[in-house]
Formats: C-alpha cells, structure tokens, sequence
C-alpha cells in the first residue's frame, strides 16, 4: 500500500461520502490503484474484491478493499487521491470497511503493507508474521504474487467486540435536538443507529416539536435504506432516558434559535438548514432534503471513525471532537 498521510492530531476534514462502490466506479477505481502503484490485476475477476469508494462532489477520491474468506477478511487496496489526503478519508474509508466486515460476521481482517504501518497501527493493527496469517489468505493473490515479501503483515481481531455483544457495557446515549423534531434531527437519529456500533444509541426530541415526521424524511430515509420504524416528532421532556450526548443541529446562521438543552451532557453544535423551509419545485425541496441528510451523514461517519472506545471515558476530548467535526465537516 501507498503512503496513507492522516494526521489524526490536526486535519481538514473532507466532505467526501464514503459508499459501496457501484460498477460505474470501476474506473475510477482503477485509476486511484494505478496513481498509487497498487495491485490492480485482479479486480476485473468476479467475486474477488467488495470496494468502498469516497466520493467528493462527483469525483472518487478514494478506495478501500475486500476479500472475504469466511470469518477472516483480507483488506486491502486502501487509496487516497493525493489531492485529498491528510483530510480523515482513509481512516473513514477502514472504519466503514471494518463496520460492515464486522456485520457480515468476519471477526479478523489481515493486510499487507509496504509504506502505511504507522497509519494502520493508528487503526488498532498490530503486526503479525506473514505464516501467521490464516491459510485461505495466504493462498490469495495479493499474498502469493502481488504484494513483496517485504511489506508488513498485520491483523485486527474483532473478538473483543463480540464480547461486548454477549456482556454489553452502558450505552451512551446520543440526543440530536432541533426544534420542531421532524426533518434534520429525525434524520441525525435514524442515520446513526443504522450505522452505529454496539454500545452507542440516538434518539431525537425538539424544544417546540411540530407532533409529525415530515414524509419527505421518511421518503429520503427509504430511499436510502435507513430503518425509520417508531420515529415520531417527540418533546425534549418526553425522553424516556437522559442523554449521555447532546448534539444540536438548528441553524444559527439562518437566525434559527437553537435550544438550549438543560440536562447534564457533553454539548455540541452541528448546524444544518432546516429543509422543512425549502420553496420551489419538487426537485429543488427534496434536493434541500438531501443536502441535509448529507451533511449529517458526513459528520456521523466521521463521529463514528473515531476511536470511540477511548473517547467513551474522556468526555473533554470528546467535546473537542464533536464541535470540530460541526465546524469542519459539510
């Protein structure tokens, strides 16, 4: 692999949507791999290798990899643009890899790499003798012929987790509050919990709730198939438990008050334009919509990249965190 520049101590955050890759991205795909001077022979092979992509504006600007060979992953052709590196995209693209090898029921992901080993050491990888390596993925391509036998083995076991699973920790409880609690905050709570990990849960309210889900978020939630079962526009003091996390997502910048939640949370604020505001044509309100659903999501997924084990028992770092990713992510 290609040096992977992320500095997770202080970096611009990219607005880039991490994805499923699409059969229209596989040249896009191949581009980046051969930018990057990475393995690229056997993509075209059915069934070798699911991608991630990262997406900015209409361009991909990264890729990420994976083999699957039962229980045990083989990730790898992690690539970013040079254009767009030191922004958190590779560190999201492995976050959002490693969460859908996990769900899939893999509980080991291998890699190679000859210049990126600081990077996926940040990651949580650890180095292992390349015979180590399960024998369904030494067998693969990359370990046989395409990767030197200089580059680095390295593994990350996903065991711990599972244990959580069967012995789960308190939850931390995220509240995303806006004021009517039907467009963006319905929209934070749904889009978390479909992407969220063991231990972490979102519920929303509003300070003024308007008492209905506008059918243009349900609409846009299923389009992207995000569950939205028992959403309903609540208030603040209908919650049945107190947060851990508050995030608001009011827009002071158009002059909307934002509400000031009382209880006893780490505080953050990730304004969004309410799309229930929206005028025109049919395209240009729901493209409002999405405009909002985007930019939530893009500060979820980068919430969720984050070493969120760690930052669960250091809730000022987390604070630092939470109101950069409002400020820096779109």
């Amino acid at each position: 692999m290609p040096p992977v520049s992320e500095s997770q101590e202080a970096r611009i955050v990219s607005e880039a949507r991490i994805r499923p890759s699409a059969p229209s991205d596989r040249d896009a795909i191949l581009s980046l791999l051969q930018q990057g001077s990475l393995p690229f022979e056997d993509i075209d092979r059915p069934s070798v290798v699911d991608f991630w992509v990262a997406q900015e504006g209409e361009r991909v600007v990264g890729a990420v990899g994976l083999e699957r060979y039962g229980s045990t992953g083989l990730l790898r052709s992690l690539v970013v643009a040079p254009t767009h590196r030191d922004r958190g995209i590779g560190a999201r693209l492995v976050a959002t890899l490693e969460r859908d090898a996990h769900r899939a029921g893999i509980s080991q992901l291998v890699l190679l790499t000859g210049t990126a080993r600081a990077f996926f050491e940040r990651c949580g990888y650890a180095a292992i003798d390349r015979a180590a390596a399960p024998d369904a993925v030494q067998a693969s391509t990359e370990f046989r012929s395409l990767c030197p036998a200089s580059a680095d083995c390295m593994s990350k076991s996903f065991g711990a987790v599972a244990h959580q699973r069967a012995t789960p920790s308190r939850t931390t409880r995220v509240l995303f509050l806006c004021t009517g609690n039907s467009c963006r905050s319905i929209l934070a709570e749904a889009t978390f919990n479909h992407l969220a990990p063991d231990g972490w849960r979102a519920m929303s309210a509003g300070s003024h709730p308007t008492g209905k889900v506008h059918p243009r978020s349900l609409a846009l939630l299923a389009r992207e198939g995000i569950p939205a079962d028992g959403s309903h526009s609540k208030s603040w003091d209908d919650l049945a438990q107190a947060p851990d996390i508050v995030i608001t997502v009011c827009a002071n910048a158009a002059g909307e008050t934002c509400p000031a939640y009382l209880g006893r949370a780490i505080r953050a604020h990730w304004g969004v334009d309410d799309p229930a505001h929206a005028t025109g044509t049919d395209i240009e309100i729901d493209a409002a919509f999405l405009a909002a659903y985007q930019t939530l999501r893009n500060r979820i997924e980068a919430l969720l990249a984050l070493p969120l084990a760690e930052l669960r028992s250091e809730p000022q770092r987390l604070q630092v965190e939470l109101e950069r990713i409002g400020t820096q992510v779109a």
